[in-house]
């Protein structure tokens, strides 16, 4: 009997390897997942620099600095040291203007106050001490 003459059967692995082999990947991408949910994207800050050439703008406004915070989501994982590193991100912008808009909490405004009352009492302040303005939705 030759090589080619044989038959070649393929024996599939029981059914046990197969699913703990396919519930080892779930696992794995659910761990990769939470890394990425919990530890990179909370830190995950975007500056844009954007310069506007306004040709009716007032002269007063030359060198404006607006900073726009966006997206704070206030709740449990939110940690008071996470809002002073947004602190500090936008001292470092020197703005004339500070914009908080989007998304102010996640699912429940309870932690919005608490948060917001700590901050203003241990926190890194701004330090020019610019206008504020706030649009929620």
């Amino acid at each position: 009997m030759s090589l080619s003459d044989r038959s070649v059967q393929r024996v599939r692995k029981p059914f046990w390897t197969r699913f703990l082999r396919r519930l080892a990947v779930l696992f794995g991408l659910a761990a990769v997942l939470s890394v990425y949910v919990c530890a990179i994207e909370p830190n995950w800050y975007d500056i844009h620099a954007v310069r506007l050439e306004l040709p009716h703008l007032a002269s007063e406004f030359d060198g404006y600095r607006i900073v726009q915070i966006s997206d704070i989501h206030a709740d449990r994982w939110m940690t008071q040291n996470r809002l002073a590193k947004i602190v500090d991100r936008v001292n470092q912008q020197h703005p004339d203007l500070v914009a908080l808009t989007g998304d102010f909490v996640t699912r429940s405004r309870k932690y919005l106050l608490p948060l917001l009352v700590r901050s203003r009492h241990s926190s890194p302040k701004i330090e020019r001490s610019p206008s504020w303005a706030i649009m929620m939705s």
